[in-house]
């Protein structure tokens, strides 16, 4: 073949771009790759969908009747010329490919291995699905205890933002000690006819994920009896301190 043909084998690998793009089982990893990586994954995928779609030209021109094939002859007698049919329509075959394997792909199970790969993602994900709060600690202080409302879809924008629904907030003085100082859930539970019009979501706050400094899974109870000890060994550590 020419070698003035040999641009159009990026038409391979635009093919297998779109492909793990909107497969389910790969378009989760897509954002969280770059360079060699995904280059050589959408290579890889390019080369599948061409030799899918030079099968389906096969076979296309070997099972359509003999008075239909007259046009399409040329395919089979030029291998160059079906050589450049494949890659002008690899592109499409690619998206319809990959539509077909979301049909036999469970989703939701290639989003939890993506987020796996994140301890902070799966750490908000664990706490939605077992109905837990957080408590997030921001880079100046501030203090958000809460429900997770939303993660980052790790296609499109991972780990930049989250949101939570926050039950109360407070800040870390210089001890690290947290003061609550806002009780939102008081206000959630005596929300009077004149704030009829809002719900829980209407308070939903959006935190950047890069000024986190901690974030932790959060139960009240667990929390006020830990609090209970913490305070108690300090008083005895004081008391100790006094008397020698």
């Amino acid at each position: 073949m020419d070698i003035g043909y040999s641009p159009l084998f990026l038409l391979g690998l635009v093919a297998g771009f779109n492909f793990i793009k909107e497969w389910e089982a790969t378009r989760y990893r897509l954002a969280r790759e770059d360079g060699h990586k995904l280059y050589f994954r959408a290579a890889f995928w390019g080369l599948v969908v061409c030799v899918v779609t030079s099968l389906f030209f096969f076979g296309l021109l070997h099972f359509i009747p003999d008075s239909w094939r007259g046009p399409f002859n040329y395919l089979l007698d030029d291998t160059a010329s079906f050589v450049i049919q494949v890659l002008l329509t690899s592109p499409f075959f690619a998206f319809l490919i990959a539509k077909l394997f979301n049909k036999f792909t469970n989703e939701y199970e290639y989003y939890l291995d993506a987020l796996q790969e994140n301890e902070f993602e799966w750490l908000l994900v664990n706490a939605m699905e077992t109905n837990f709060m957080v408590m997030i600690t921001l880079e100046d202080g501030k203090v958000y205890v809460g429900w997770v409302y939303r993660v980052s879809d790790p296609a499109k924008d991972p780990r930049k933002y989250f949101s939570i629904i926050p039950v109360v907030t407070g800040f870390r003085d210089d001890k690290q000690k947290v003061y609550f100082t806002t009780f939102y859930d008081q206000l959630y539970e005596s929300m009077s006819k004149s704030l009829s019009h809002l719900d829980t979501e209407h308070f939903m706050t959006v935190l950047p994920a890069q000024r986190l400094a901690s974030c932790r899974l959060f139960d009240p109870d667990a929390y006020a009896e830990f609090q209970g000890i913490f305070d108690n060994s300090t008083v005895e550590a004081e008391q100790a301190t006094s008397r020698n």
